[in-house]
């Protein structure tokens, strides 16, 4: 049996540059001019980090708009992530869940090209009402990796991410 999980790969999403991610795997997303400076991110208000209960979702069964408080080493593979209430103080929130054409696995730098395409591009403004370059967020994606695309995943999964763990509270929309 094939193992269902995504890595998190840290990509920072810069005049074009993103790391390779694996296994569905994201990571910290930054662009240069659009770092937050120390404060929470425009629309959330910051939060001191507090303890939250939070609930184990599988990485396949996300969604759009669903609120995490993880913070995820560089390519480390995750199978879950720890989903909370939105208006709890959490790191990042999912915005985007783009599918990958079914074919061959095309590698790790076509599949960062293509996360690098889908979230920072139109799905990242229409949930932000910004452009990633005008804003002040960072981009976390989990995408597929050799093994899970054996499994039929082709979801990459974009999050809205913060630079310090728990210190938004409410939607990035």
């Amino acid at each position: 049996m094939t193992s269902r999980t995504r890595h998190l790969a840290a990509a920072v999403l810069c005049a074009g540059a993103l790391t390779a991610l694996t296994a569905c795997g994201g990571g910290a997303v930054n662009a240069t001019a659009g770092a937050p400076a120390g404060g929470a991110p425009a629309g959330a208000s910051a939060a001191a980090p507090t303890s939250v209960e939070a609930e184990d979702t599988s990485v396949f069964e996300v969604e759009v708009g669903q609120c995490v408080d993880a913070e995820t080493a560089d390519g480390e593979e995750v199978s879950s992530l720890p989903v909370v209430d939105c208006s709890q103080p959490h790191q990042g929130e999912i915005y985007a869940l783009p599918q990958l054409p079914d074919g061959d696995f095309p590698g790790d730098a076509a599949i960062t090209q293509a996360a690098e395409e889908e979230c920072l591009g139109q799905a990242f403004t229409d949930y932000v009402g910004l452009s990633y370059q005008e804003s002040e967020f960072q981009v976390a994606p989990y995408l597929p990796n050799a093994e899970s695309w054996a499994g039929g995943d082709r979801e990459i999964v974009c999050v809205i991410a913060s630079t310090e763990p728990g210190s938004v509270r409410g939607s990035n929309r």
